[in-house]
């Protein structure tokens, strides 16, 4: 929505280019959801103008599946994918709106998007910054993305448990990736905010074409393959040592514009 994983393009970069990832978390209440949506369609004009013009690589809107009820402190998010500390710091220094925004939309929409804090409580933002990833060559914008949201234990780093998930775990997604077993995987660092106290250090990501993917990962298989002469209880204790996995969420693609959106993106 108003602020703020992804498609190949975005992510595979120049190597002194940095790849962030703002979200936003939103909390919908159940009767106004069809008019949130709709004010999904207004914003995602304005996004558009922003991705075509080179402020931004991408928006993407996702609903959270599970978990699911009437208490969780959010139930959407709102993604926005910056190549480059200079796109990002744009958006800080002279706001994420393009200019003359208001022209994408016709008189119904901008009646909507004057509505936009009351169809939606934004929860929080975020930003991260993609530290590994597997990602396909053809991709195509997956329906399911499972969230596993970490916390680095005392006496580790991020940087140690990151050089866990490179060199241990990587290979094993690039290995089902190659099978055609999962579309996607990613290890983004929370960037912003930033301080002790706050719950979690950063995320992994695994993108899915479907739940059958995600429920049936040939994780046995692939390691295996990988590697072949090593123990994956003991690398897996290895792993754990340095992080506490404290919770994942799954949630469902429901709009994006990218670089590939045609200017129908504008229109639709």
């Amino acid at each position: 929505l108003s602020c703020l994983f992804l498609a190949l393009p975005i992510i595979t970069t120049a190597q002194d280019e940095q790849v962030y990832m703002a979200v936003d978390y939103m909390k919908v209440e159940p009767q106004n959801v069809d008019d949130y949506l709709k004010l999904e369609k207004a914003w995602k004009k304005i996004h558009f103008g922003a991705v075509h013009l080179g402020n931004c690589d991408g928006w993407y809107l996702e609903q959270i599946v599970s978990p699911f009820g009437t208490n969780l402190e959010y139930n959407y998010v709102t993604m926005r994918i910056y190549r480059g500390t200079r796109k990002l710091a744009r958006t800080f220094d002279q706001g994420m709106l393009p200019k003359k925004w208001e022209s994408y939309l016709n008189p119904a929409e901008l009646e909507l998007v004057e509505r936009t804090e009351d169809l939606r409580k934004l929860v929080k933002q975020e930003v991260f910054v993609m530290e590994s990833d597997a990602m396909p060559k053809d991709w195509k914008h997956p329906k399911f993305k499972v969230t596993n949201y970490m916390k680095v234990k005392d006496g580790s780093s991020f940087d140690e448990y990151a050089a866990l998930e490179h060199e241990i775990w990587k290979p094993l997604h690039d290995k089902m990736l190659e099978q055609g077993k999962r579309r996607g995987w990613g290890l983004f660092e929370r960037f912003l905010p930033y301080g002790s106290s706050y719950g979690y250090n950063g995320v992994t990501v695994d993108y899915f074409d479907s739940m059958e993917q995600f429920f049936n990962l040939p994780f046995e298989e692939a390691f295996a393959a990988v590697h072949p002469s090593k123990d994956a209880d003991a690398l897996q204790k290895k792993t754990n040592a340095t992080r506490d996995l404290l919770w994942c969420e799954v949630s469902v693609l429901v709009d994006f514009v990218d670089a590939s959106s045609s200017a129908s993106a504008r229109t639709n």
